[in-house]
């Protein structure tokens, strides 16, 4: 999928989202001995542990490839959150 910005982490990103609902940010992190604990009790967390490389180092998403495949342009992601955050309002009885 293209992205408009690569290098943004997921507390950068989280902290968009807090920013555009209007509250203070709350972020934490997991490591990988809580998610071991965790998952003996919730097997789908269980399942996170297979994926934690992608939070060990930086994972950079480089859309050049498929924007000139395809000839599309990510949507930048100030205005993704917006627009998600505005159909979640509009929705409030649909749940995740």
């Amino acid at each position: 999928m293209p992205s408009d910005r690569p290098q943004i982490t997921q507390r950068q990103f989280g902290e968009l989202i807090f920013q555009e609902v209007g509250l203070p940010p709350k972020i934490s992190g997991v490591g990988k001995l809580m998610l071991s604990i965790i998952g003996i009790f919730v097997p789908p967390v269980r399942e996170a542990g297979e994926i934690m490389y992608e939070f060990e180092k930086p994972f950079v998403v480089d859309s050049s490839r498929f924007e000139r495949a395809f000839g599309v342009v990510a949507t930048p992601i100030e205005e993704a959150i917006k627009a998600t955050v505005a159909w979640y309002r509009q929705h409030p009885a649909v749940k995740a």
